[in-house]
């Protein structure tokens, strides 16, 4: 996000609630701290995410520690294949498709960060109350 007038870059955060009563009414919360905010519920681009240094799934190069592959012991930039009849998965090691390729076995396709499960309503991840006995 940019501002319109100077492009100077403004500030976006992302918060993820639990479930509990009342947490709809900070939709209502138009200024916080002297600044205009608006609130809205997260939309994810529904794509897996994929690290650009191991080629693993579920998280980003700036926290990856592993070495670098590319099928084999260097980064993907310094791979030297450029066709497809050469190129190598890590992910599977077939030949024929990069590590990114959705047809890919180890490809992850029930993907729970594409779920849009970020809004209180939709969580299912809470703990129902236990259910009172009476004796």
């Amino acid at each position: 996000m940019h501002r319109v007038k100077t492009r100077a870059p403004m500030s976006l955060f992302q918060v993820q609630l639990s479930n509990a009563p009342g947490v709809q009414q900070i939709y209502d919360i138009v200024k916080f701290m002297d600044f205009y905010v608006k609130i809205v519920v997260y939309q994810s681009n529904g794509s897996a995410v994929q690290c650009h240094n191991c080629q693993h799934f579920h998280h980003s190069s700036d926290i990856c520690k592993l070495k670098p592959k590319c099928a084999g012991p260097r980064k993907t930039e310094d791979c030297s294949a450029k066709r497809l009849d050469t190129l190598k998965c890590c992910n599977c090691f077939q030949v024929g498709h990069t590590a990114n390729y959705r047809g890919c076995p180890k490809f992850p396709v029930n993907n729970n960060v594409a779920k849009n499960n970020s809004s209180p309503v939709n969580n299912k991840n809470i703990i129902p109350k236990p259910k009172q006995t009476i004796n």
